[in-house]
């Protein structure tokens, strides 16, 4: 840091973090080795929260996809077990991107928005009750995740039960029940609750 960037002596340590964080997140050279363990911890968060969406896109786009997102997508929470919550509508975007044709973006999303509501309910604070209410995950569009993707990720993903058919003709529920992360059709979870 050159003089002018140093706190005086009057300022706050909350005013000295909160500049050297903006440094962070903003790349200055002078705070480069931070940024980049930020970067790379932020890239390993993704890589562990979708591990099926990382898995059908391959190491390179994946890591690519990671990469540009911590890039643009700060975090927002404190927990990095709760980062990625727009990653899934980064994927949904290459429709319209050099590789438009080279994966099926529209179902990976989807995937990715699964993957991240799994991850959501299972950090969730045990304050809530069982994860509170379930997450519901609408791709708007009638997009079924391949029959090989649900099972991979049931595999990926052992402390939640999913069901065998995941179609988002109607949204997609996913709470937290005990140590459990339940996943299935909502209109199966509210016919069976008489709601």
């Amino acid at each position: 840091m050159n003089e002018a960037d140093k706190p005086s002596n009057g300022s706050s340590y909350r005013e000295s973090l909160t500049a050297f964080a903006d440094a962070v997140l903003e790349g200055q050279s002078n705070v480069s080795a931070y940024t980049n363990n930020y970067m790379g911890v932020h890239a390993l968060a993704l890589h562990n929260i979708f591990l099926c969406v990382r898995s059908q896109l391959g190491e390179t786009p994946f890591a690519a996809l990671s990469n540009v997102y911590v890039q643009h997508f700060p975090a927002s929470q404190w927990d990095i077990n709760r980062y990625g919550d727009q990653f899934a509508e980064l994927l949904a975007a290459q429709v319209h991107g050099a590789r438009a044709d080279a994966f099926d973006w529209p179902a990976l999303a989807a995937l990715a928005a699964v993957e991240y509501a799994i991850t959501a309910q299972y950090y969730a604070d045990d304050d809530v009750g069982h994860g509170g209410e379930p997450i519901l995950v609408d791709a708007a569009s009638e997009v079924s995740l391949d029959r090989s993707w649900v099972h991979q990720l049931a595999e990926l993903h052992p402390y939640a039960d999913i069901a065998v058919r995941i179609s988002f003709e109607s949204p997609v529920a996913i709470w937290r029940d005990g140590l459990r992360i339940k996943v299935m059709p909502s209109e199966q979870v509210f016919n069976a609750s008489g709601d």
